[in-house]
């Protein structure tokens, strides 16, 4: 979550970043013609870009401006007083105050995004202003309940604590990934599934790479594998069937069971504890640089000073800043995989492809453009999921598939 970086630099990036606002992509993909995207699926991606600088740039230099100005300083004088100098307290009044800025200054933003939508519900300003409220609830109580930590670890141990916290991270984020499906349930009601056709063709394909019994669980908003172990599960859309044809509900279940049978979960709990290590471990250097060369003008010399918050806070989003690329481009891999180990395991190209068109209309575009991909895309381009479906098959020509050894192996696995 850290890593610090220049206001020159931040500078550059944005204007790096602007010449990419904008860009789509072609209009065909293996065959198939695309329609042109609408002029309100264009003008919404453009909201999107526009307003993803504007709301960066916010979460960049709000907390630079705090720590270069003074102004840092004086809301960390003023948190002290509040709390009576109880230095967690401060913490805790400082990071409050902090929010609420930064809700004020995005405000306008979220609301011009908002009017923008094509297709808002006609809410009235107070009670679209009740929602932003509420979603402040969930910052507010993570940091009643999570700040304590990192400053117990840095005041315990000054020159290890990001070691210490990566550590507590691990089998934090393990219970959280394991329990996530349990609460989901409790929130949402879900049941098993009852369709006996959909069901003995998922067992099929799951038994076909190894895994004859298989949780299934229907009621989510879309189709997705949650848990870890024991809680590991696929949960269906409630109204797949509604939405999908036969053949697409086989390929959208294949999808999902490759996130099943190769455990991307257990990777995604593998990048939350790196992404912890690297980014504390890029906090605490970049503290000690600032405080040796410029200790004095930001009046703060130890990372568990309640002044050195916006210090940290940069740096956390400068990180996320330059690391979300990369993020985003790994997955787009493990979807794209994903979708290739579907069509292996159903061979239901036609199905996919015209899934894949079938979303295209209304806001969804085939193609976003560069800048789209860098800062958002969490799953390759309609027009790209439409290529590979038209034209990956290799098992027509005999050709080697390329999760079939997995399959095998875990076959095997199974019988011995």
């Amino acid at each position: 979550m850290f890593s610090s970086r220049s206001e020159r630099c931040s500078i550059a990036l944005f204007a790096q970043c602007l010449l990419f606002l904008g860009i789509t992509g072609s209009a065909m993909a293996g065959g198939v013609e695309i329609p042109p995207d609408s002029p309100s699926a264009v003008a919404w991606n453009n909201v999107l870009n526009w307003t993803w600088v504007v709301e960066t740039a916010i979460d960049l230099l709000l907390p630079l401006w705090l720590l270069l100005s003074g102004w840092g300083s004086r809301l960390a004088r003023l948190s002290e007083r509040w709390s009576s100098r109880r230095r967690y307290l401060a913490w805790i009044i400082f990071a409050l105050i902090y929010m609420l800025i930064r809700f004020v200054l995005r405000l306008p933003v979220e609301f011009g995004r908002h009017l923008a939508y094509p297709g808002r519900d006609a809410d009235t300003a107070l009670a679209w202003l009740t929602g932003q409220l509420q979603s402040l609830l969930l910052p507010v109580l993570a940091a009643l309940l999570l700040l304590w930590l990192p400053l117990l670890l840095i005041r315990k141990s000054p020159q290890r604590w990001w070691l210490w916290l990566t550590g507590i991270t691990a089998p934090i984020a393990l219970v959280v990934l394991i329990g996530q499906p349990l609460w989901m349930s409790a929130g949402k009601g879900y049941k098993p599934l009852e369709n006996g056709a959909l069901r003995s063709a998922i067992v099929t394909m799951a038994s076909a790479c190894g895994i004859p019994h298989i949780q299934i669980v229907v009621g989510g908003d879309d189709t997705s594998v949650y848990g870890l172990g024991p809680t590991n599960r696929v949960i269906l859309q409630s109204d797949l069937l509604k939405v999908e044809s036969p053949d697409q509900v086989r390929f959208t279940v294949a999808h999902e069971l490759k996130h099943y049978v190769l455990g991307d979960n257990w990777k995604a709990l593998a990048i939350i504890v790196a992404f912890v290590l690297v980014a504390s471990w890029i906090v605490d250097r970049a503290a000690r640089w600032v405080f040796s060369r410029h200790g004095e003008r930001i009046d703060c010399r130890e990372l568990s000073d309640v002044r050195a918050f916006p210090l940290v806070l940069f740096s956390v989003m400068a990180l996320c800043v330059v690391i979300e690329p990369g993020f985003l481009a790994f997955n787009r891999h493990i979807e794209r995989e994903a979708d290739r180990f579907g069509l292996e395991l159903s061979h239901e190209n036609v199905a996919a492809a015209a899934l894949f068109k079938g979303w295209l209309g209304g806001l969804e575009m085939a193609d976003p453009g560069v800048f789209a991909k860098l800062t958002r895309s969490t799953h390759p381009s309609l027009a790209e999921r439409i290529r590979m479906a038209q034209n990956y098959h290799p098992w027509e020509s005999g050709e080697a598939l390329k999760y079939d050894a997995v399959c095998r192996a875990n076959s095997s696995q199974l019988s011995k």
